[in-house]
């Protein structure tokens, strides 16, 4: 503070390796800091599964006739 210190180098930067968050913990961060998802959802996979096996949606499940498969 008066001169009497080394000067330091404050040009110095300090890099560490570490790795990234997984995808779900990026997701529970934006949940607690946002309130809200942002990126993705956390069902998403599983809402993509079960699409891909649903045979009949509501709207097409009220014009089918009755006792009809």
């Amino acid at each position: 503070m008066f001169g009497d210190d080394e000067p330091i180098n404050q040009h110095k930067v300090m890099t560490t390796d570490f790795e990234d968050f997984a995808p779900n913990e990026k997701l529970a961060f934006e949940k607690e800091f946002l309130g809200l998802y942002l990126t993705a959802h956390p069902q998403m996979d599983n809402l993509m599964k079960l699409k891909t096996a649903v045979t009949h949606e509501l709207e097409i499940l009220e014009e089918e006739k009755n006792k009809q498969e």
